[in-house]
């Protein structure tokens, strides 16, 4: 799948969370994030941050203007997982939307679907 709209991925075999570059462009490529998850209306949030937050993940430089940027924890995965129906040996991907008033991208868990070997399963995740 080829998009500009941004995105992220749940690897739960890699304990990756991949944040997509189209995510960070749309925050203007920031210096760190901060990911944000809301288990009972079931959304995530990637935010941009200037670093003040203790929760921030700080963004390389080449990760923000060409590439992804990935945080490892399968503690985290964990916790998605809980609010979600997941499967823990499988990937998902959710296509996001900005909003500017918050300087954020929002991603709806139940818009997830599954990801497999670079192509996206047409059936969703969650829904």
């Amino acid at each position: 799948m080829t998009t500009d709209q941004p995105a992220i991925m749940f690897d739960f075999k890699k304990s990756r969370i991949r944040i997509h570059k189209n995510t960070l462009h749309a925050l203007d490529n920031p210096a760190y994030v901060l990911l944000l998850i809301n288990p009972i209306d079931r959304l995530i949030a990637v935010k941009a941050n200037d670093g003040t937050d203790a929760r921030a993940h700080r963004v390389g430089m080449r990760a923000s203007k060409n590439k992804s940027f990935e945080i490892y924890s399968m503690a985290l995965l964990d916790k998605l997982r809980l609010c979600s129906e997941w499967d823990e040996k499988q990937s998902y991907r959710i296509l996001g939307n900005r909003i500017e008033e918050q300087d954020l991208v929002q991603f709806k868990i139940n818009e997830s679907f599954q990801y497999v070997n670079d192509r996206d399963e047409s059936d969703e995740a969650g829904s």
